[in-house]
C-alpha cells in the first residue's frame, strides 16, 4: 500500500488523502471503492485519475473536488435502496429482473449451467456455515423475490428507476443534475407524507390528502401538478414493466384553485426602469449590481450571465456582443437558447468595466459563484435578487425579460427577432441569417427600443 502524500507547512506535515504523486511529477487521484458497493462498479476496486497538473496547489484542489465527488457517489449508491442492487446482482448472471417463468422453461430452468443455478449455487455457498446456512443479505433476496414473482415496490424504488430514465435521456452533467433533483423532490413531496409507499397499499384518499397538505403547506399548485405528472407517469411505467394488476393511485386527483394563484408577471414601468439603471450605476462596484446591469438591457437570464465567461464578452468585434453556449460549467436552457446577444445601453457600459477591472488569468466573468466545475446558479440568483429588492420589493431578475418583451413591442419589433432576442424558438433568425447580419438586426431592434425611451 502506498503512503499518503504529505504536504509540509512549516513544521507542521499534513496528509492528502487519496493524493499521489508518480515519478514524472503529475499528480493522481487514487481512491478505494467500499466493498459493499464493488458489486455495482462490475468488481472494481479502486478509483484512479490523472490530475494533468504537476502543481501541488492545483492537484490539491482538483484531489478534493474528486473526493467530494465519490463520497456523495457512494452515499447515493447506498441509498437506491436494494432494489438497484438486485439487479445489478442479476445482470452479473446474465439474469434479467423479471420472473423466472418469462425467462426460462421448466426444462431449462433445471439444466446444468443454468444462470439461475449458479445464482442459488454461489448463495449457498456463501451462507454455508457447517450445515447451517445464515439468511442473504437483503439485496441478495430482493433478486430471489424478482426471479419468484413476489417482488413488492415501493415509491423510493419507483423514484430510483425514474433517476436512472434520466441518466439516459439528459446529455449534459449540469442538465442532468437539474432534472435529477427535480424527480427526487416531486417524489420526496408524496414519500414525506403518504402514511405507506408500497404498490398496492397505497389509496388514492391517501394521495389526495396529501395534495390537500401541500396545499396548506404553501406549495404552488403549478408546482403540485408538476409533481403529480411527474409521479404518476413513472407509477405508470413500474406498474407496466412489472405487469402488476394495480390501479394507478394518482391518477384524476384534484388540486383545488388549480392556476388560480399564478402571480402577475411584474414588469419595470419607464419611471422604475431609470431608476434601477441609477440604481445599477450607483452600485457598479458591486458583481451583483453587474450582473443586473448585463440584464437590464438585453433582456436576458440570470443564469446565462451570471456563469459566462470573460472570453465570451466580445468587446473587440464590430457589433459588442455576449456569447450564450454549453460549457463545462454552465449549460443553456434550450437549444435556441445558445446565441449571440448586442450589447448596448448600459449593458454595454457594464460589460466594458467587468472586462477592463478582469485580474490576470481570470475565466469568468463572476468566479465566486463557479463551485468547483459547476456554475452555482441558485447561489447567483439569490444574491442578486436580494441586492434588486433593496429597491424594488416585488421584483426579481426575471422582471428584466418581461420588461425588455414589452419594450420591444412598444417599439414595434418584429416577433420573430424579440424570440432571438430572448432566446426563444421560434425565431427562424439562424437559419434566415448569417452572424454578422443577425447581430445586426438585433442590435439595431435593441437601439430602437433605446432610441424610443430617449424620445
Amino acid at each position: 500500500m502506498m503512503p499518503p502524500y504529505s504536504l509540509k507547512l512549516g513544521c507542521i506535515t499534513l496528509t492528502v488523502k487519496h493524493l499521489k504523486r508518480r515519478s514524472s511529477g503529475l499528480y493522481y487521484f487514487r481512491k478505494g471503492i467500499p466493498k459493499d458497493l464493488r458489486d455495482l462498479y462490475k468488481g472494481k476496486r479502486e478509483h484512479v485519475h490523472s490530475l494533468q497538473t504537476s502543481n501541488e496547489s492545483e492537484a490539491i484542489k482538483k484531489c478534493q473536488a474528486l473526493t467530494s465527488r465519490y463520497d456523495k457517489e457512494f452515499q447515493q449508491l447506498r441509498s437506491t435502496g436494494d432494489r438497484t442492487r438486485a439487479v445489478t446482482l442479476l445482470e452479473s448472471y446474465n439474469l434479467a429482473p423479471i420472473p423466472l417463468d418469462d425467462q426460462f422453461t421448466n426444462d431449462q430452468r433445471g439444466v446444468d449451467g443454468n444462470p439461475y443455478n449458479e445464482l442459488l449455487d454461489d448463495l449457498a455457498l456463501k451462507y454455508d456455515q457447517g450445515g447451517h446456512y445464515s439468511p442473504p443479505d437483503t439485496y441478495e433476496q430482493r433478486a430471489l423475490d424478482i426471479l419468484q414473482g413476489n417482488e413488492k415496490l415501493t415509491l423510493e424504488e419507483i423514484r430510483e428507476a425514474a433517476l436512472k430514465g434520466v441518466v439516459v435521456k439528459a446529455g449534459r452533467d449540469i442538465q442532468l443534475k437539474k432534472k435529477q433533483q427535480e424527480v427526487v423532490r416531486f417524489f420526496n413531496y408524496f414519500i414525506e407524507i403518504l402514511p405507506v409507499t408500497q404498490l398496492g397499499l397505497i389509496r388514492r384518499k391517501q394521495v389526495q390528502d396529501a395534495v390537500d397538505k401541500l396545499l396548506d403547506g404553501g406549495k404552488k399548485t403549478g408546482t403540485i401538478r408538476k409533481a403529480l405528472v411527474t409521479v404518476r407517469r413513472h407509477m405508470r411505467k413500474s406498474i407496466a414493466l412489472h405487469e402488476l394488476n394495480l390501479s394507478n393511485p394518482f391518477d384524476d386527483i384534484e388540486i383545488k384553485g388549480l392556476g388560480l394563484d399564478i402571480s402577475k408577471k411584474e414588469v419595470f414601468d419607464s419611471n422604475q426602469l431609470s431608476i434601477v439603471k441609477s440604481f445599477i450605476l450607483k452600485k457598479s462596484d458591486l458583481t451583483t449590481a453587474q450582473v443586473l446591469g448585463l440584464l437590464v438591457d438585453t433582456g436576458t437570464r440570470c443564469g446565462e450571465v451570471g456563469g459566462i465567461t470573460l472570453e465570451d464578452i466580445c468587446l473587440d468585434h464590430a457589433i459588442p456582443h455576449m456569447r450564450y453556449r454549453v460549457l463545462e460549467s454552465r449549460d443553456v436552457k434550450t437549444k435556441s437558447s445558445e446565441r449571440e446577444m448586442p450589447l448596448v445601453g448600459l449593458s454595454l457600459e457594464v460589460a466594458k468595466k467587468i472586462k477592463s477591472e478582469a485580474k490576470k488569468g481570470q475565466v469568468f466573468a463572476f468566479p465566486q459563484w463557479i463551485k468547483g466545475t459547476e456554475f452555482s446558479h441558485t447561489g447567483c440568483s439569490n444574491a442578486v435578487n436580494k441586492l434588486l429588492q433593496t429597491k424594488f420589493k416585488n421584483h426579481s431578475t426575471h422582471c428584466f425579460r418581461h420588461t425588455m418583451t414589452d419594450r420591444l413591442k412598444d417599439a414595434n419589433v418584429r416577433g420573430d427577432i424579440i424570440n432571438a432576442i430572448c432566446g426563444w424558438s421560434g425565431n427562424g433568425m439562424k437559419d434566415n441569417y448569417g452572424k454578422s447580419q443577425r447581430l445586426e438586426i438585433l442590435r439595431d431592434a435593441l437601439l430602437q427600443v433605446l432610441e424610443r425611451e430617449i424620445v
